[in-house]
């Protein structure tokens, strides 16, 4: 029997979580950049600020991306178990 390895649990976590919090937070910056930290015209304007808009749907996601990778790194345990030919 070999050792078991943590890397494909890593990617998993790594894709389903890390990417989303780095295009989360990088999209925030952007539009922050792009914007500006201040409107000077926000309290007379209707438009939604975008980098909020960024921020909601990234901390909208964050539940179902959390299950995802449970479930994920679940199913990733199975198949291993499987495959060393345990019940």
């Amino acid at each position: 029997m070999g050792t078991l390895t943590r890397r494909p649990y890593a990617w998993t976590l790594g894709l389903i979580w890390g990417l989303p919090l780095l295009l989360t937070v990088g999209g925030y910056a952007a539009m922050w950049l792009l914007y500006g930290p201040e409107d000077p015209y926000a309290e007379h304007s209707d438009r939604v600020d975008p980098g909020f808009l960024v921020a909601l749907v990234g901390s909208m996601a964050a539940p179902f991306l959390f299950v995802t990778g449970l479930v994920v790194c679940g199913i990733i345990a199975l198949v291993r178990l499987r495959r060393r030919g345990r019940p």
